[in-house]
Formats: C-alpha cells, sequence, structure tokens
C-alpha cells in the first residue's frame, strides 16, 4: 500500500504542481521495482523529470534481507540516480573516516579552503614555513 501512495502523491506533485524531480531519503528501504515503476509512471507524464535518492546499503534491508532494494548496486543501470560518497569525499576533501579535528583540517574545495590562497601558498606545498599540523609558523 505504500508504494502506491508514494506513486500516487508524486504523480500528483508532477502533473499539477509540473515538479520535475524528486529526491527520496533513504531510498534503499524502498524496493527496486518499485522505484523503477514509479519512473515508468512520472516519464508518462513527462520523459524529463529526474529521479535519484539515498541509497545506503544499512539497516534491516541491507544486503537484500527483504527483497531487491533500491541501493547504489542495484540501481546501476536504471536511470535512477544514487548518491555517491567517494564524490561527495572527493569535492569535500575528507576520507570515509574522518572525524572530530580531522573534519576541520582535511576541508577542500566545497568548503572554502581551496579558495583561501595565502594559506595554501604558505602551507599546502611543503614548504618550511609550515608546522607538521600544516599550519603556518609564527615569524
Amino acid at each position: 500500500m505504500f508504494s502506491k501512495l508514494m506513486l500516487d502523491t508524486l504523480k500528483i506533485w508532477a502533473k499539477e504542481y509540473r515538479v520535475d524531480g524528486f529526491r527520496f531519503d533513504l531510498m534503499s528501504f524502498s524496493f527496486k521495482d518499485n522505484l523503477l515503476a514509479i519512473k515508468e509512471a512520472l516519464h508518462e507524464i513527462d520523459p524529463t523529470i529526474y529521479l535519484y535518492g539515498e541509497n545506503w546499503n544499512f539497516g534491516e534491508v541491507a544486503n537484500n534481507a527483504l527483497g531487491v532494494n533500491a541501493t547504489q548496486a542495484n540501481m546501476a543501470g536504471t536511470g535512477i540516480g544514487t548518491f555517491s560518497d567517494r564524490g561527495r569525499d572527493a569535492g569535500s576533501g575528507r576520507g570515509p573516516f574522518d572525524g572530530g579535528a580531522s573534519l576541520v583540517h582535511n576541508q577542500w574545495f566545497i568548503n572554502g579552503l581551496w579558495l583561501r590562497f595565502e594559506w595554501l601558498s604558505s602551507c599546502r606545498f611543503a614548504r618550511p614555513t609550515c608546522s607538521a599540523s600544516g599550519q603556518p609558523r609564527s615569524r
């Protein structure tokens, strides 16, 4: 029944409000077949509607425990987008196991460090004016 509610609601948003893209939180808690049916129905309304969502393989549905879920691996090639941890980490400069101080230290493009040229020119290129932590030394 919930898949019918999802489908009916999305069709209303697409038809009546001309929404042309939908993002699904915890998409992996839905079944792949449900998402494919949603895509088919929405593309009858507008073939350019874009669907994407969170595709994490975890919890009680991990590894297809209850059926073929809408995880990143299962959704490959369907035309439905999924989040990419690797893309997020590449843009932010962090790694999957960073936490605490390393979240601050390992900044990059998205959070602004890339644009702080004065800091980059004095530290990032291993110049002797930097401390072991990568911070500018007092002169």
